[in-house]
């Protein structure tokens, strides 16, 4: 067991001395760029300057190198006191510009991407400013040779759903004898260069990308990269090594900008509807997650055909479309599409229909009026047929009657002439 005295001295140096030492840094400050853009081979000045609470005094300036796509390590690039725990390969390439609290750092032929950072220290204080590095971002291969036959093609730009799924198209140029190439997708960032994809060392992804970063379309000269549940605005890019990507050689990525409001559908075909005229109606909506769709329903219940639609540049169209007749019973009513999204959200668009008496209702009127006077011209001559074909029989007993009348007549003369007699 520790003895009482040693659970003091512990107590002191856990607490008291960093304490201390903490105080005594609150007045340090670096003025340092955030990064640095430079040319593969180029030389680079890191512009520093440095402040103190008072005259340091003697005190030793380390400059060093944080190479994060090779594991972190944190390496001496100069040292002012002694060149030889400089890294070898910094060595003979990193000079001091200026004296006093300048600290600028100059290294010649540079070759890759990594971050650097001053740190001051002397007796009684340790001064770093490791948790803000500068980025050097080295554009450009070591030997152009090696990327001249490898090219990158995506869009600039990508607007997406939140909670929903995005496509980054991206098609691949590279050298014939390139046959089993590493496809790797970063995320762009100030500090660290974010793996969120990787074909052959999943492990290396960064875990809040893991098991939401899938090729869409494996094949050779396809790279699309498809991201589940996006939830933040991001640039990414692709490449197979930290020389050889986009951003490296054309400085090129592409931002996704992620919306917390669903895109509105759109109703397309329903203006100067006629009465009983049919006509196509469309609900078209646009979406960036090819691999669950929205979905389209209509507040009419009419059959309908859907069509998915690539618009390129990581943007699809769906479509539904119905074949419609109008009726003058539907003028003034609503017509609803309702959109439903992956991530539960819905989108609906609403529209008054309009619905005019049409050329095949005065059509429709012209056969029926024509009809009926057909009908009327049938019945008239029905009508007089039958007189016609009663009248003779009228005449013959009109004529009979007459005939008696006459022989009456002459009987009653007859009468008459014989009483003369």
């Amino acid at each position: 067991m520790k003895s009482l005295i040693d659970r003091i001295t512990l107590v002191f140096l856990g607490i008291v001395l960093p304490g201390y030492f903490a105080e005594s840094q609150v007045n340090w400050t670096f003025t340092l760029p955030d990064s640095i853009e430079a040319s593969v081979h180029s030389t680079v000045e890191i512009p520093c300057t440095f402040s103190a609470p008072e005259e340091p005094g003697n005190f030793l300036l380390t400059w060093y190198m944080i190479d994060r796509y090779g594991g972190n390590d944190h390496q001496q690039v100069y040292n002012s006191n002694d060149s030889r725990k400089v890294s070898e390969e910094y060595r003979g390439r990193t000079t001091l510009i200026g004296h006093g609290n300048n600290c600028t750092l100059r290294i010649t032929d540079v070759t890759y991407t990594a971050w650097y950072y001053p740190e001051i220290s002397g007796g009684s204080f340790n001064f770093s400013n490791e948790l803000k590095p500068v980025r050097i971002n080295v554009r450009g291969c070591l030997n152009r040779s090696s990327c001249s036959e490898w090219s990158f093609s995506f869009p600039r730009t990508i607007k997406a759903l939140s909670n929903s799924c995005v496509v980054i198209p991206c098609t691949l140029t590279h050298p014939d004898k390139a046959m089993d190439f590493n496809l790797l997708w970063f995320e762009r960032s100030p500090r660290k260069e974010i793996e969120v994809f990787n074909n052959k060392t999943p492990s290396s992804i960064d875990r809040r990308y893991k098991e939401r970063t899938f090729l869409f379309r494996i094949r050779k000269n396809i790279c699309s990269l498809i991201i589940n549940n996006v939830r933040k605005d991001g640039q990414y890019y692709p490449g197979i090594t930290r020389n050889i990507n986009a951003y490296n050689l054309e400085g090129r990525f592409c931002t996704v900008t992620v919306s917390d409001v669903p895109p509105d559908p759109v109703i397309i075909g329903a203006e100067n509807l006629k009465d009983f005229v049919a006509t196509k109606i469309t609900c078209a909506v646009n979406h960036t997650c090819p691999l669950i769709r929205p979905s389209l329903e209509w507040n009419i219940p009419i059959n309908t055909t859907m069509t998915h639609v690539n618009l390129t540049r990581g943007n699809w169209e769906l479509h539904s479309e119905m074949t419609y007749i109008p009726s003058l019973k539907d003028n003034n009513r609503s017509l609803e599409c309702t959109v439903t999204f992956p991530n539960g959200q819905k989108s609906v668009h609403k529209l008054a229909l309009r619905i005019e008496a049409g050329s095949t209702s005065v059509v429709v009127i012209v056969v029926i009026a024509g009809v009926a006077s057909l009908l009327l011209l049938l019945l008239l001559i029905f009508i007089y047929k039958r007189m016609k074909t009663h009248q003779p029989q009228a005449k013959d007993e009109a004529g009979t009657n007459g005939n008696s009348t006459i022989e009456n007549g002459n009987v009653a003369r007859l009468y008459e002439n014989v009483q003369k007699i």
